[in-house]
């Protein structure tokens, strides 16, 4: 295929916001919960407890700024600062969950709750309870918004439209736990009628020669899926396995029907670490399919500070990529008006560009030459575009990318 151009898309929660998606630090909204109870109060019913407990305890670490939920009695308990955002209280909730010694602010803040809430007949719900319902809330959370939308819908038409233009030679890496490409390409071929989809959701038992094959779109979720179930290792040197639901058991409200600790995401906290671990392959063949990419995309997505794993990892995949370049290694940053975000993505790129070796050229105008092997310095570009992902894909043509 001569035509064929490698390109590493590497999406990030701005690539979902704009369908309504959530970003990672304001889950666990009072909103969801409530929209989740009354949606799906027979579903949910065996974690309800649980879900109210870890809802009211994180907005009582946020000192209720969203206000309270129905279930406090008429006295309004003040709160405190307890954690900045939901990434932090998870992550809390997670170390506590395993950790006796280390619950202090957790246990306080259960304590307060549950003076002012009515307690279940059944008992108090345990931390880890409390934990395996905020990863099914979080879930409901990245996923309805998808089962709810629908690719015909204005509002989804510039993803549409880009994903249209995305063909095989192009590998998709993400850190969504969303649906919304494997949505896309649902309704693109439901357009087609005929033949079979290229778009491949890679898990750990991927056979490689199928990521790698000329005819396939690889999906990387490296941190796990909304549909994807857990099965936990049967020795304790194996690892846990991954597997996709089929489409008949992927109804509205599968998320609170799964067994516990099966749903395949991973959360902030020790748990994350684990996941990641057991997701070795998958991380391996998206930095496989960076590394050897012509340009390289990133859509709202910029190293969150706290992830250290992964900015050591596709950081080290883009220096190989300047590494391997023959010609220009192109690299596009679409981050909104993040300007802080942009900038610190932006040296963070050109630092390890120029670690290997790579010389920066600030407006390439040749194109026609910037394709060929250059047996000189290798080459990058680092173009930031100042638009919401939805303003990119709109006017996107791959050979944009290229210029």
């Amino acid at each position: 295929m001569a035509d064929r151009r490698r390109v590493a898309w590497i999406l990030g929660a701005g690539f979902s916001v704009p369908l309504g998606g959530p970003l990672l630090a304001r889950l666990l909204s009072r909103a969801s919960f409530i929209s989740c109870d009354s949606r799906f109060r027979e579903q949910l019913a065996p974690h309800r407890w649980a879900a109210l407990y870890a809802c009211a305890v994180f907005h009582f670490g946020r000192n209720f700024e969203q206000g309270y939920l129905r279930e406090f009695s008429h006295a309004r308990p003040p709160g405190d600062i307890l954690w900045s955002d939901a990434e932090e209280f998870l992550d809390q909730l997670d170390v506590a969950a395993r950790d006796n010694g280390v619950r202090a602010h957790i246990e306080r803040a259960i304590e307060e709750v549950s003076a002012h809430i009515s307690k279940p007949a059944a008992g108090m719900p345990t931390i880890a309870d409390m934990l395996d319902a905020a990863r099914r809330l979080v879930a409901h959370e990245c996923n309805q918004f998808v089962v709810d939308g629908n690719p015909a819908l204005e509002k989804w038409s510039a993803h549409y439209s880009w994903w249209l233009k995305v063909k095989p030679g192009h590998s998709i890496v993400t850190f969504n736990y969303d649906r919304v490409v494997e949505t896309l390409e649902a309704h693109r071929m439901s357009h087609l009628h005929t033949g079979s989809s290229p778009l491949l959701a890679v898990t750990p038992t991927t056979d490689e020669d199928m990521v790698t094959h000329e005819s396939i779109i690889p999906l990387f979720k490296l941190h796990g899926s909304v549909d994807w179930r857990r099965t936990p290792p049967a020795t304790p040197n194996a690892r846990a396995t991954y597997t996709a639901l089929a489409d008949q058991a992927r109804d509205a409200h599968h998320l609170f029907t799964a067994p516990k600790n099966t749903i395949a995401i991973a959360m902030p906290g020790p748990a994350k670490k684990e996941t990641t671990s057991d997701l070795k392959p998958v991380w391996e063949s998206a930095e496989s399919a960076i590394e050897n990419a012509e340009a390289i995309v990133f859509v709202g997505y910029s190293f969150p500070k706290s992830d250290s794993y992964a900015l050591a990892r596709l950081l080290g995949a883009v220096e190989r990529a300047a590494k391997n370049a023959r010609g220009i290694l192109r690299i596009h940053i679409i981050l909104g008006q993040n300007r802080e975000a942009e900038s610190r993505l932006h040296a963070l790129i050109k630092s390890v560009c120029v670690r290997a070796g790579a010389v920066q050229v600030e407006r390439p105008h040749d194109p026609g030459r910037a394709l060929l092997p250059n047996a000189e310095a290798k080459r990058f570009a680092i173009e930031v575009h100042p638009m919401y992902s939805q303003d990119f894909f709109a006017v996107y043509d791959e050979k944009l990318l290229f210029l």
